[in-house]
């Protein structure tokens, strides 16, 4: 028999070590820091490994997704850092980095593209209390299904210095944040561009602004400075959704902050640009929102939130309905009020069009009631001041520069001009629902504006009005009107009241202001400055004005009262009044200076000079109307003084003085 073998049996395999990693899957580790150069290394460098720094020698297709820890002894947490700027290209197969609770994350240097999630967070996903940092970095073409085509981060802060984020997307019926999407946390963005993203809600980035506590006790804060928003496309919000709770809110400090930023070439069906959704605070100043498109609020949608823009301009934005550059609303339904207060900007080239419309995704916006405020509209429940801003060149149907429905509006130091409207208020135009509406011009210029009705300013009482809009008012004060030309009634500023309620409350008054027509260019129909529409009763008061070369082909060359389609009784002559005004070279052809029909007038203190009218009326023409007058001053001018209950006193002694 063979002798007994003299070796051990084998052991089996089960109970052999693991073979070592090959050299080529091994990271190479100096100290703290780490070379890699596969996907394999790169997991196990921040997975395994005490590498506070990963250098990435080249780039490679990412077969799993690394996840980043807390870790005791990496406090400051892992650093990948691209050399010769890596490519990270993850094959729509997995996202690229999570981050879980706590830890800290900076890719520094990297390109990562094709990240790919099912749920959220296609590139990167940041746990609450984690920290993200990206900087010289570039997440191209990621996606994910639900939220953060490219960022997902919730309780947590990212930060992105010179970081570009484009072609990403979360563009499902409820995606949110194309390229990132903000919960709670902190967010900011310094010299970063978001070119090309998509999503349903926010196609750049969607942040959700509650007033729940975050980690620091407050609300989520989003900081934006020198970065671009370009060529973003949304259902809401094309370049950036924000969305607070519908509860009070406490605090009204700022919990967005933009500066020096260019939002460009966005299109949504509302907010074309940014979109602000209940109790948001915005603070942008020296930031352009040029060539963005919606149905409504084209550069910015301000609903039930606080803006404020300062030192901004909002250039060739186009509008279906309201708010080419600008639009704000609160909602009746929940009484909460929105405001916006815009100072030191421009609105420049802002367009309006009721006849085109918007198809995206599942939202259409067609092309029913009128665009209104090509620059600015106040929708229901808002509330704004404009101050030392310009407008120019904006066009649409109603209020070429401004639009206020159902809104209150104080303007002061502003300008506009070229401003045209193909139906009412060529610049601006009010349209009063609620008794609290108000809108006050002061200090003013409009210059240039054309339109059917109200070539400068259009003003109306709704018939639809809650009781009527009773307390609502119109001040104007201190405003220069030149070279407006109306198309059909009012060649510069039109005042309708409804005849629906009788609303003794309701008042106009235009006070020291001028109007010029240096051109003599025709007001068609009647009034060539002012035209009242008096249906129902209402204060109106014109004083301390001077009026030059006015011009219309029908009644009154400069102010023309007129009541029409109301069987109530007359006003009473303290309801309507002109005093201390001056009236030179105007023109028509039923009262040269003043006409009035079916209305009680009181004229106090006026000046008229050489005013002519082709039929009747050289100074006043007056028909079924009770005018009662003192000082009037008529001199020169021709035509004859017809039907016109007013006495003449004090006829002048002197010439007037210069006038332009």
């Amino acid at each position: 028999s063979p002798l007994p073998s003299p070796l051990p049996s084998p052991l089996p395999s089960s109970s052999l070590p693991s073979p070592l990693p090959s050299v080529s899957s091994m990271p190479t580790q100096f100290a703290d820091s780490c070379n890699v150069s596969t996907s394999i290394q790169l997991k196990q460098a921040v997975e395994v490994l005490t590498c506070s720094t990963v250098f990435l020698m080249n780039g490679f297709t990412m077969k799993l997704k690394v996840t980043v820890s807390k870790r005791s002894e990496l406090p400051s947490g892992v650093s990948v850092v691209g050399v010769n700027n890596p490519i990270l290209d993850a094959d729509f197969e997995v996202s690229h980095f999570e981050v879980e609770v706590g830890a800290r994350l900076s890719l520094i240097g990297l390109t990562l593209i094709n990240g790919y999630a099912t749920d959220y967070g296609g590139t990167v996903t940041v746990r609450r209390g984690a920290y993200l940092y990206l900087e010289r970095s570039q997440i191209l073409f990621s996606y994910a299904k639900s939220y953060g085509g490219a960022v997902y981060s919730n309780y947590a802060t990212v930060v992105a210095n010179a970081t570009r984020f484009e072609n990403c997307s979360a563009a499902t019926d409820s995606g949110r944040g194309g390229a990132l999407a903000v919960f709670y946390g902190n967010l900011t963005l310094e010299s970063t561009s978001l070119v090309g993203n998509e999503a349903f809600y926010g196609g750049a980035m969607f942040v959700y602004s509650g007033d729940e506590k975050a980690l620091n006790g407050t609300r989520a804060y989003l900081t934006i400075s020198r970065s671009n928003f370009l060529k973003s496309t949304a259902t809401c919000g094309a370049a950036l959704y924000v969305f607070g709770k519908s509860a009070t809110v406490t605090s009204n400090a700022p919990n967005v902050i933009v500066r020096d930023s260019v939002v460009s070439d966005g299109y949504a069906s509302i907010g074309g640009g940014f979109f602000l959704r209940y109790h948001v605070t915005m603070d942008v100043q020296t930031s352009t929102f040029s060539y963005n498109e919606a149905s409504y609020g084209a550069g910015i949608r301000n609903e039930c939130s606080n803006l404020t823009v300062s030192r901004s301009s909002f250039k060739g934005n186009f509008v279906v309905r309201w708010g080419g550059g600008i639009q704000t609303v609160g909602s009746a339904d929940d009484g909460v009020l929105a405001h916006t207060t815009i100072d030191n900007s421009e609105f420049e080239g802002n367009t309006g069009n009721r006849d085109a419309w918007f198809y995206y995704q599942y939202f259409y916006y067609g092309s029913e009631g009128h665009a209104t405020g090509a620059g600015v509209h106040f929708s229901e429940l808002s509330k704004g001041e404009i101050t030392d801003s310009s407008f120019t060149n904006c066009e649409c149907q109603y209020g070429g520069c401004v639009g206020v429905q159902g809104g209150g509006l104080n303007v002061l130091r502003s300008t506009f001009t070229n401003a045209t409207t193909s139906e009412q208020g060529g610049s601006l135009y009010a349209e009063f629902k609620y008794p609290w509406n108000y809108l006050t011009l002061a200090n003013s210029t409009i210059t240039d504006s054309t339109g059917s009705r109200g070539s400068a300013i259009m003003v109306e009482w709704t018939e639809d009005a809650d009781s009527g809009a009773s307390d609502a008012y119109v001040i104007i004060s201190g405003v220069q009107f030149e070279l407006n030309t109306g198309t059909e009634t009012g060649g510069q500023v039109r005042v309708s009241f409804n005849e629906q309620y009788v609303a003794l409350n309701r008042s106009f008054v235009m006070e020291d202001s001028n109007f010029y027509n240096p051109a003599r260019a025709l007001s068609l129909n009647n009034g060539g400055a002012i035209v009242i529409d008096k249906r129902s009763r209402g204060h109106v008061i014109v004083r301390r004005c001077n009026f030059y070369n006015m011009l219309s082909d029908g009644y009154s060359g400069a102010i023309y009262f007129e009541r029409r389609g109301s069987t109530e009784t007359l006003d009473s002559p303290q309801d309507n009044v002109i005093e201390d005004s001056n009236f030179y070279d105007t023109e028509s052809q039923f009262g040269g200076a003043l006409a009035f029909s079916e209305v009680a007038v009181t004229l106090r203190n006026l000046s008229i000079w050489n005013t002519r009218s082709s039929l009747f009326g050289g100074a006043v023409y007056s028909i079924s109307s009770s005018v009662y007058a003192t000082d009037i001053n008529i001199t020169g001018g021709t035509g004859r003084l017809s039907r016109n209950n007013a006495t003449l006193l004090h006829r002048p002694t002197a010439p007037p003085p210069h006038h332009p």
